[in-house]
C-alpha cells in the first residue's frame, strides 16, 4: 500500500518490476511503450516518447537495464490525487545517472503507472 503523507519513501519492491520493465522497454528503444505491454503500465503519447528518445538521446551516454543500485535513491511521493515516482535510469557508464523517469500513479481503481517524462531534474 502506498502512503499518503508529504514524506519521500523508496519505491515499494511491487512496483520495482515495472520500472525494470519501462528502463528495458527503453534500452530497446520503445519509447512509447508500444511494443513492450508492460503490466500496470499506460503506454505513452508519440510526443512523450518523442520527447523521451530526445533526453536520452541528449544525456549522451546510452541507458542500460536498470543496475540495482538505482532503488536506493528512487523514491516515490503522494501529490495529492496521485503519486509521483522519481527513478534514476542506469547508463553504460553511470550504475545510478542523472537521468530520472518521471512517472505518477492516480488514485483510482485499476490506476497505471504513466511515464511523464524522462530528463535531469
Amino acid at each position: 500500500m502506498l502512503k499518503k503523507d508529504d514524506i519521500e519513501h523508496p519505491v515499494p519492491l511491487e512496483r520495482r518490476a515495472a520500472f525494470h520493465a519501462i528502463a528495458d522497454a527503453f534500452v530497446a528503444g520503445d519509447f512509447a511503450l508500444q511494443t513492450h505491454v508492460i503490466e500496470g503500465v499506460s503506454p505513452t503519447e508519440q510526443s512523450t516518447a518523442q520527447f523521451i528518445a530526445d533526453s536520452i538521446s541528449a544525456y549522451g551516454d546510452p541507458i542500460a537495464p536498470l543496475n540495482p543500485t538505482t532503488w536506493d535513491r528512487a523514491v516515490y511521493r503522494w501529490m495529492g490525487g496521485y503519486w509521483q515516482f522519481l527513478v534514476d535510469l542506469t547508463t553504460e557508464a553511470e550504475n545510478v545517472s542523472d537521468l530520472t523517469v518521471h512517472a505518477i500513479l492516480r488514485d483510482s481503481d485499476n490506476a497505471r503507472i504513466e511515464v511523464q517524462s524522462v530528463h535531469v531534474p
